[in-house]
């Protein structure tokens, strides 16, 4: 193959890779974004193959040595270094398959950032791949609008936010917050041409990042505007005058005029901010925060690995978070990127990532000073670098914002090592026709061999959509059908027949027994228990033993054991819930489901030995205290002291999971004669479940006892807005109530 074509090809692949975004449809975040790094890779190793192979043909081509090559290079060393002596080598090699993000991703990443870096891309070849990238954001961004305005037709992962086909509306942000840099650098570069495409990216990325409702982004943006407009006029300082000056402060105050009209008078733009006001992702983020401080003071110089942040999350688990989100939480990002990589690679990590920074803004202030690049150029890339770092404070890197970053640091690269923009006029060139008929060529090609793990990723989500409404025939049908085909989701088949085993039986069982269960329906729970014993101990051991994983295996234990009423697994669970209650001792749920197999082997001294030993290690939580006192309730011996812990729990604003769990803690109040602690319940559990009647009317009843007639009076109305069968029973206690 002629150095000529081997060109082409490393263009070509450079074209394919700004696509890779749209190579898949937000069907299913995870799985997908597994596919989405496998593309990128193997058009990456591609591209690295051939220029490899340039490299060895003409040896004048080669990157030359500079600090910045150096300390991105040194930079990736720390990282295995780190990895080395981390908790875990083989999660930071690869990680799972969720994220895909391990040191074998990131290597690929370099390769192509040093690849965009390289004599290889002339001044007009590196701009077209921009362009191209710029394009590929726009498509990104109008599949984001119109999931917005037709979420029927285009898939959705979140039931709010949008996250276009990058699946996740933080990663969609994320992504377009530094293509708003590429556009910027495409326009400081070639004002006439590309100016308007440029800015039809530029409206449509501002309509979809409000529709993200992406927080981080929204302050990392800020940020880079403040940065590069700053920059720019101190650049500018000698062209700028009064005129300008006086039209820049009328165009920032009209435009706060006209922010202030529309919040003002619209309601639904009142309701936008207040949702992006709302406390409780905030506050989960400065629980996590906390957690990765923690995490680095405890491994300081080397960290724990990167890719390792799961077992900083176990080792230091606030019980805090249950607090809030009111289920126990399986952390593996702390929302803060510069958090994450102190925790996972300590001091050496970050002294490695500061010496990037300042060998980049080194060269952005040598291009200035030699004025190679223009104010606006230098402004811009400060720009996007502050808003990047900005929004990374509260975000993480993922397969959506690699790239992109390779992009833009690549062409700083490139002008560090003092590759001529000029040069443009000696590179070859591609007609129009031929650049996209071989992009179409080259994507479709690399779609079809990611065909299978698509397919099977489609499948995999559709057949979870059948078994969340019941339809547990067809979601076997299709989810053995995926992991069949594709061998690497088989823990993922093991983790989703695990987690359904119980809900099985529940949702085809009316007294919840295998007794209940239709000969078809005992058949499947039959096949699914043989197949997930049969592969437990495999699983554990190509897996990290994480809390998660390690509780995932107990409870599939304590289920058929419950089931089935046996002792042996039952002790077995035990065991599997001790180790992971070892693994993190201020995690409540090792402490409550140690009880939960205690109790169902009838060592209730034991358990409650366990259950007040989480107070001491996991502290006065919500959980803790319910699921302390509910088993109480049901011995008189022991009714108040479980009361007092109920009670505690529902000061806490505790989530109730069923209705019977309700039926029991109201029995007691009603014996205790406790009708304000009745009238407490009933509210959370209409908070919990506000269309639902029944409960409307028993807290009308539980008013009505305490005197609060007015109260009364609008619960037993909103039970007949709900269900009008309710009118006559309803009526009756008004008129009772009136007398």
């Amino acid at each position: 193959m002629s150095t000529k074509m081997l060109h082409r090809v490393i263009l070509w692949c450079a074209y394919v890779l700004v696509w890779v975004p749209l190579f898949y449809f937000p069907l299913s975040l995870y799985p997908l974004s597994f596919v989405q790094a496998m593309v990128l890779q193997t058009v990456v190793s591609v591209m690295v193959g051939a220029s490899v192979w340039v490299w060895y043909r003409e040896p004048s081509l080669r990157l030359r040595w500079s600090p910045l090559l150096i300390a991105i290079v040194v930079f990736f060393v720390v990282q295995l270094l780190c990895a080395v002596v981390g908790v875990d080598w083989w999660q930071s090699l690869w990680s799972d398959m969720a994220r895909s993000t391990g040191l074998w991703y990131q290597l690929h990443i370099l390769g192509a950032l040093l690849v965009f870096a390289s004599p290889l891309f002339s001044a007009e070849s590196r701009a077209r791949v921009l362009r191209v990238s710029v394009w590929a954001a726009s498509v990104v961004a109008v599949v984001g609008i119109l999931q917005w305005w037709f979420p029927s037709l285009v898939p959705n992962v979140s039931a709010v936010r949008i996250g276009s086909t990058l699946g996740n509306p933080v990663l969609f942000a994320s992504y377009l917050l530094l293509h708003l840099g590429i556009a910027g650098v495409i326009i400081a570069q070639d004002r006439r041409r590309w100016r308007g495409i440029a800015g039809v990216f530029v409206v449509l990325a501002a309509v979809a990042l409000i529709m993200a409702q992406a927080r981080g982004t929204y302050v990392g943006l800020a940020a880079g505007v403040v940065a590069g407009m700053g920059v720019w006029i101190v650049l500018q300082r000698q062209r700028i005058t009064r005129a300008v000056v006086l039209w820049g402060v009328g165009v920032v105050g009209a435009m706060i005029v006209v922010a202030g009209l529309v919040f003002t008078q619209s309601s639904a733009v009142r309701g936008w901010a207040t949702s992006l006001l709302g406390v409780t992702s905030l506050s989960t983020r400065a629980i996590n925060w906390g957690v990765a401080w923690d995490g680095f003071l405890g491994r300081p110089i080397f960290g724990w690995g990167p890719e390792n942040y799961r077992r900083v999350s176990d080792a230091f688990y606030n019980p805090a978070l249950s607090e809030i989100a009111f289920v126990e939480s399986y952390v593996d990002k702390p929302h803060s990127h510069v958090l994450e990589l102190m925790a996972t690679s300590g001091v050496v990590g970050l002294v490695a990532f500061v010496a990037v920074v300042v060998c980049l803004v080194r060269v952005l202030i040598r291009a200035r000073c030699e004025d190679v690049w223009s104010p606006g150029l230098v402004a811009v890339l400060v720009g996007v670098g502050v808003g990047h770092l900005g929004q990374m404070v509260f975000l993480f890197e993922n397969p959506g914002t690699y790239l992109p970053v390779a992009l833009l640091v690549g062409l700083v690269l490139a002008q560090e090592q003092r590759l001529a923009i000029g040069r443009a006029g000696n590179a070859w060139r591609v007609p129009q026709v031929v650049l996209w008929m071989s992009t179409a060529v080259i994507g479709v090609a690399v779609l079809w061999g990611s065909i299978t793990p698509l397919i099977s990723a489609s499948m995999t989500n559709y057949g979870l959509q059948l078994s969340y409404v019941g339809n547990w025939s067809g979601a076997r049908e299709y989810l053995y059908y995926a992991y069949a085909w594709y061998t690497p989701y088989q823990f993922e088949r093991w983790r989703w027949t695990a987690g359904s085993v119980t809900d099985m039986v529940h949702g085809n069982s009316k007294d919840n027994s295998l007794e209940g269960l239709t000969p078809e329906v005992r058949a499947w729970f039959d096949k699914d228990i043989a197949w997930v014993r049969a592969n437990l101990e495999e699983i554990l051991a190509s897996q990290p033993r994480t809390v998660l994983l390690i509780v995932m295996a107990g409870k599939m234990e304590y289920q058929v054991g419950v089931l089935r009423n046996d002792t042996a697994l039952l002790e077995r669970a035990l065991a599997y819930f001790r180790e992971a209650t070892a693994l993190s001792p201020s995690r409540e749920e090792g402490y409550l489901l140690q009880a939960q197999a205690l109790l169902a082997l009838e060592r209730k001294d034991e358990a409650t030995r366990v259950m007040k030993e989480a107070l001491q290690r996991a502290g006065d939580t919500v959980l803790v205290h319910w699921y302390y006192g509910f088993p109480l309730l049901s011995d008189p011996a022991t009714v108040d002291e479980g009361l007092m812990h109920v009670e505690r729990a529902m000061d806490m604003r505790f989530q109730f999971e069923t209705a019977a769990q309700v039926e029991v803690v109201t029995r007691v109040l009603v014996e205790k004669q406790k009708h304000d602690r009745l009238v407490d319940l009933y509210e959370i559990v209409v908070q919990q479940l506000p269309l639902e009647p029944l409960w409307w009317s028993r807290l009308a009843l539980a008013y009505g006892q305490v005197g609060r007639k007015a109260e009364a009076r609008h619960a037993a109305l909103r039970a007949i807005e709900l269900d009008p069968s309710y009118r006559e029973g309803a009526e009756q206690f008004l008129k009772e109530l009136d007398q």
